[in-house]
Formats: C-alpha cells, structure tokens, sequence
C-alpha cells in the first residue's frame, strides 16, 4: 500500500492506473449484495444502500437483460411469459475530501456505484409479444430505439420515449438471439432462429438483406466482430461455430474446430460434418474488444476460448473447471469485464444452479465462486455491467428476482488520517518522507 502511495508522489503511477488497480482488487471481493438476508453483513458498503430491485420484479423466468451503454442508466429486462420492464439506475459518484493536491490528482478518476433503481414502465404479458421475449437489446448509439427478439417468431423495433412499436419483422420460426451491428458502418441485425438460415436485417429499409446459409440446424448464438462490421459469428445446436464475411457469396470462412490447437487445421477435415467447436449445443459466443478473440460456451457445459488471428481459428485449450452448469437450449449471456479497466481481463458466467462464476480470461482460473445463499437452484439466466469501473454486475433469474453482484467492501487507497499505525506513532506520510530524503542523500553520496 505504502509502495502505492509512494509511487504516485513520485508521478511513477497515474491516477487511471491506480483506478485499475483498484478495480481489479475489487473482483476478489465480489459478492451478492441486493439480499435482505445480507443487510447486515453489507451495512458497511456504501453503494449498496437503497439499492434494490422490487422483491420479484417479473412473475416468471427473467429470459434477458440489457443495459445501454451510453451512460449505463437505463436497464431493460424481459421475461418468459413476454412482458417487458424498463429501470432507471441511479449512479452515485464517489467523492473524495482531502486539501493535499496530490490526493486530487489520486481521485481525478472516480468511480461511480449503484445507489437506486426506479421502476420507469412496466408491459404486461401478451402486450408486445404472444409468447417469451428471448433476447432484447438496446441500439448502440442512442438509447431512444430498442429491439426484441421472442419466441412468437418475430423481433420488432420500439421507440423508447413512447415506448411504441416502430417496426415488427416476421422471421416464421422461433428467435432464440439477435445482434445489432455496432460498428457503425451498416445497421443490419444478425438474427439467430429456429431456421438454420441466419437472416441479416437491414433496419434502414426494414427488409432481409441477407440470408448465411451454411448451418444445418437450428442456431442459438450470433455475435457481430466489434471491430470489423463485415465479419459475424453464429453457433447451432449441433455444436458448430462458424465465422462469415458478408461480403462473400461464399460467406462462410471458418468453422472452428475444437481440436484445431496449432492453427494449422486439416484442409480435408475442414469439409467433414463432424467438425465442431463444441460436443453439445452452442448457446453463447462474445468477442473480446479488439475482435482478435471469442470465447463460446456449450451444453457440453464447457467454455472455449478461440484465438483468431491464427488460421483457422485455434482453441487455447483453456481449463476452465468442471463448475460449469449449462443444459438449456436457449442464448445463454455471459460476459467479459472490459479490458481497459484492469490489467487482467474476466470471464463473469450465470451458471443454471445459481451460481455466478467469475474467472480470469488468459487462463481460466476460478477467482470467485458465488452463490446466493439459501436461494439455491435458481438458474441464472442473463448479466449486464453497470459500467465506470465499478465492478458490479446485475443478473436475472428464473424466479424473476433481479440480483445484484458487486464488491463486498470498498478497496481504496487512504489518506492516513495521522491515525497511530505504528508502534512508533508515525503516519503514512512520514514514512514517505524520510524515504524521499534517503533517496536524495543516495543521489549526493553514492557511499
């Protein structure tokens, strides 16, 4: 701590990188902190007071959740028996009182915390759809348009200030997930259905624009590469993942092959059906920020991590531990922490018992293993971020409580209040000054 607090007099560490810091520390201490049963365990974190969701927010299973990330305010969550509901969470921004200058240069970056939730509309069932909404998303550039996706086989457009119906697209079989396009360079939805063709639709002319033929059952899974607007990623129920360019008429260029661990694939196995990327069902897939990686999980109840830049697509042969439980065969919403606010990315997972597993990405190491308490069994069902570093996650379940994950106590750098903290009665700032001394007199007499 003391190394912390030295290295920033020094302007050897920035105030961004001792925020990371921080944050990182944080995913050590995750835990549930939306629970009556924990209010007295949590009294002590300050973010969690008066944050908390209704006691059953939707009668049945909540099926998705989407947060939209302009300013991580407005949530939407949508549930199996096809209402729908919108959330206004309000943010609190930590500040700091301190006179040293140095302190606010520490605090320039601040992190912000949960502090309430507002229940802003509320649909009831069979309003928008006849049957579960299966996937929602926010439009990625402006939190006035919102999509979902349901069971009832269609995916409609809604304007979020009347809260209307824009457009309603009729796929003719089930949506199980969709993907909008956030690159900005077309606006064209990824549609993944009960249909092995995946439909691309063009939002601006409200029509197919296109139509990936290549899989053979029904897919479950579509991602759009956050830095290349052409390429998109789909996985079925067979277990296969395959990567398209739509620029191609041929647009299928790759099916990753989960013994594909030199990045030399086998050009006569490549054609061969058995080529899968999983031994089950691919019901999630997420590219990471620059799009050089994805990582799928499958009813094989296994995670994979796929390298991209090598031909092929090579399988990184991560362990990620037999904790993993996955058997339903609809889009299951993991997520991945951002990369630039810690040094060592994480894999957060909604496991089907409840569980919420947090791993490390490089390596798959398990770093928490939480549970929410008596409320076993609950499957998780989905998971968003709150953003701004804050280290705390929502997810929804199949009660249709809306939980809330974060750090269990709060991991900052203190200014030392000159608080006794030594036998010697000495405070932090001594102890940095007479090694700023020491270190001048080393510099004169080198003896």
């Amino acid at each position: 701590m003391q190394s912390l607090l030295l290295d920033g007099f020094l302007n050897q560490i920035s105030p961004k990188e001792l925020l990371k810091i921080e944050t990182e520390a944080s995913y050590n201490d995750l835990s549930l902190i939306s629970d009556d049963s924990l209010n007295t365990a949590t009294s002590n974190v300050k973010f969690s007071q008066g944050f908390k969701f209704d006691s059953q927010p939707h009668k049945n299973s909540i099926s998705c959740l989407d947060l939209e990330t302009m300013n991580s305010q407005f949530l939407l969550s949508g549930s199996t028996d096809s209402s729908l509901k919108l959330w206004n969470i309000r943010l609190l921004q930590e500040n700091k009182q301190t006179d040293d200058y140095q302190w606010q240069r520490f605090y320039h970056f601040k992190r912000q915390h949960l502090q309430s939730v507002t229940n802003l509309v509320s649909v009831p069932r069979k309003t928008i759809h006849d049957f579960g909404i299966s996937h929602l998303q926010w439009w990625p550039f402006d939190p006035g348009m919102f999509v979902t996706g349901s069971y009832d086989n269609s995916v409609k457009v809604f304007d979020t200030e009347n809260f209307e119906q824009v457009f309603s697209f009729d796929l003719k079989n089930k949506v199980y997930n969709f993907d909008i396009n956030a690159t900005g360079q077309h606006v064209l939805v990824g549609v993944a259905s009960e249909s092995p063709m995946v439909k691309l639709l063009d939002l601006r002319t409200t029509s197919d624009s296109h139509i990936l033929m290549g899989h053979k059952s029904t897919v479950l899974s579509v991602k759009w590469s956050p830095t290349d607007s052409n390429i998109i990623a789909t996985g079925d129920i067979l277990g296969k993942i395959n990567l398209w360019d739509i620029r191609r008429s041929k647009s299928c260029v790759c099916e990753l092959d989960q013994y594909n661990t030199t990045g030399n694939p086998n050009p006569s196995s490549s054609a061969v059906e058995t080529v899968k990327a999983h031994q089950g069902a691919v019901n999630g897939i997420q590219f990471n920020e620059l799009g050089s990686k994805l990582v799928s999980c499958g009813l094989d109840e296994k995670i994979r991590s796929w390298d991209l830049t090598q031909p092929g697509g090579v399988n990184e042969l991560l362990n990620f531990g037999p904790l993993i439980r996955n058997k339903s065969h609809q889009y299951k919403k993991f997520i991945l922490s951002p990369s630039t606010e810690t040094d060592l990315q994480f894999l957060l997972f909604p496991n089907d018992n409840g569980e919420l597993l947090v791993y490390r990405l490089a390596n798959g190491k398990l770093v928490k293993r939480l549970t929410k308490g008596n409320k076993v069994n609950l499957k998780l069902n989905s998971i968003v971020y709150t953003g701004f570093s804050s280290a705390t996650y929502i997810t929804g379940d199949s009660k249709g409580n809306l939980d809330v994950w974060g750090p269990e106590s709060e991991y900052e750098i203190h200014q030392n209040d000159g608080e006794a903290e030594r036998s010697e009665d000495r405070n932090v700032l001594d102890d940095i000054n007479d090694e700023l001394i020491a270190r001048k007199k080393m510099k004169t007499n080198p003896f």
